[in-house]
Formats: structure tokens, sequence, C-alpha cells
């Protein structure tokens, strides 16, 4: 594995690899041939990162918690939960947390033949580019050289599935204009929808009161999320709680008990359970995995309903 300098941040996690000229004759087809970097950034609400441009590298950006603000030139994109954006080599761009949030996100530099169909636009990843991305998060955490071939493998992988989707003239954009603004009507809808569970994650939600908080029916509403997200209200708000577990588990001394009420548990016990199907290991083992130990727990299993 040839290891060069890097053109791109210096920080924690994968960095600065190529692929070996002979895995470049092997499978000329595919489009990333050298990774600068892949890490994940946990960024507090006054994070700021000043315009600037990368020479040689492509970066893509997915905000798995909070909203992050993207200035690409001189147009300002809000990325919520689950989107994210491609940013090709000598586009000038400026990042911020929005409003009072902490925000999470994955940040990939990397160096492609030019795929124009994923470059400069939005993108709500689907549950399978998701899933994409979660593997390419847990490669960039390891340094042997396995992991180093999954990660090219699973972000050509990530880069031939976004080129294929958005390729593709979808259904809608048919001279049917009604049609059109039906479905970035619902697109909005869906956005409101994710950017309300994150901002309201901690809160007994009523899924009625959701809707209404989204200007729609509740029966509408989980229409639309079934055929733009393939998933459930309930679904949604599970994962937007984990992230947020998951978040503070990394960024804070908070034992179990504490991130489980925070993030909107009322049981402990049910809290872990939902823990464990998801990340495969008990909140106590994520947070032993982190090098951070964690205080000891009351014997009580329940919160108040506060």
């Amino acid at each position: 594995m040839v290891v060069h300098p890097l053109d791109g941040p210096q920080d924690e996690q994968f960095q600065g690899h190529a692929l070996e000229d002979e895995h470049q004759r092997e499978m000329p087809q595919l489009p990333v041939y050298y990774i600068d970097y892949a890490m994940h950034k946990g960024k507090h609400s006054r994070y700021r990162h000043p315009r600037h441009l990368h020479r040689e590298h492509t970066e893509l950006i997915f905000v798995d918690y909070g909203t992050l603000k993207l200035t690409d030139e001189e147009r300002d994109i809000v990325l919520g939960v689950g989107e994210g954006y491609v940013i090709p080599p000598e586009t000038p761009h400026a990042l911020a947390a929005r409003e009072i949030q902490p925000v999470d996100y994955l940040n990939i530099g990397y160096r492609c033949r030019p795929v124009e169909a994923i470059s400069r636009k939005t993108i709500r990843f689907t549950e399978e580019e998701k899933d994409i991305l979660k593997a390419i998060k847990r490669a960039s955490e390891k340094r042997d050289e396995i992991s180093i071939q999954l990660l090219f493998i699973k972000l050509n992988e990530l880069v031939l599935t976004l080129q294929e989707r958005l390729s593709s003239p979808p259904a809608h954009d048919l001279p049917l204009v009604s049609c059109e603004n039906t479905f970035h009507y619902q697109e909005k809808i869906v956005r409101k929808t994710l950017e309300y569970l994150a901002a309201n994650h901690s809160a007994r939600l009523d899924p009625e009161q959701v809707a209404v908080e989204v200007g729609v029916s509740y029966s509408y509403l989980r229409q639309i999320l079934r055929k733009l997200t393939g998933r459930s209200l309930r679904a949604h708000l599970r994962e937007t709680r984990l992230t947020a577990a998951e978040h503070m588990m990394r960024s804070g001394p908070y034992t179990a008990k504490e991130v489980a009420f925070a993030c909107g548990y009322r049981s402990y016990p049910h809290f872990c359970t939902i823990f464990k199907e998801h990340f495969r290991m008990t909140p106590h083992e994520y947070m032993n995995s982190l090098g951070r130990p964690f205080r000891r727990q009351t014997s009580d299993n329940t919160f108040s309903p506060g």
C-alpha cells in the first residue's frame, strides 16, 4: 500500500492511501483511486470552518447528527440528518454548525474520475447508502491492510450507487408540473419531520402531534415517509435517539442512564435492549470501547415521567 502526503485536514482516523498500480490496472472502471482522509467529526454548536478549497481532492460530507450549514461559493445549503453533499476540487466552501445544536458528520476526501451526477447537490441518502456509509465509518477507524482495502471497495460502491441513482431520470420528472411540485412538497415535509425529530428527540413525542407540527395529517405523513424513505416515523425517531445517544457517549462523561433519559427513553432496560440491537453491544460495552470508563449506576432501572 502506497502512502502519500495529505491534501486535506489533519485529523484522527484514516488518512492518505492510494490503490497500488496493479490494483488500478485490474480495476480501471473504479472511479475512486486515492483516499486522502476519512474521519467522523463531532463539533460543538459554535463550530465554524472558514472559506477554503481543496486543490486536488473531492470532499464528501454526510450529516448523522444535528444540522450543518455549508456555503458553496456564494450559495448556502443546509444539511440535516441523513443528508450529504459532494464538493469537487477547486470549489471554495465553508462549514458551520447551525443554531444551538452540536453537529456530527462523516468527512471523506478522495480523488476520483469526474462524476458530475453527484457533485454540488444536496443528497438525501437511502437506507442502502447509509449502510455503505456505516461500513466506511467502521473501516476508517482501523489501519490494517484489510480495512484499507475494504474502505476503497465501500467508497467506490457508494460513488457508483449514487451515480446510478442520480443519473437516472426519476419517474416524477415527467412533463407534469403538478407531479413534480407534489414530489418537492413531499420532500419538504419529510425534511421538516426529520428536523423536528432531531430537535425534540428528548421529549415524549406523539405521532399525531408530530404531524400537526409539520402541517399535515398523520395518515398522510405516514404515507409519504414510507414512500420517500421506506421507513416509519417510529423507525426514524429510534434512529435519531440512538444517534444522539452515541454522540453524548462520545462527547461527554455521562452515565448510560443519563444518556438514556436525555435521549427520550423512560425505561433504562428498554434503552439497553434497543441500543444492543442497533450497535451489537450494550451501552456500557460501547462506552468502554471508547476508552472512557463509565460512572457507577444507581440501582433504579426506571425514570420518572418528567
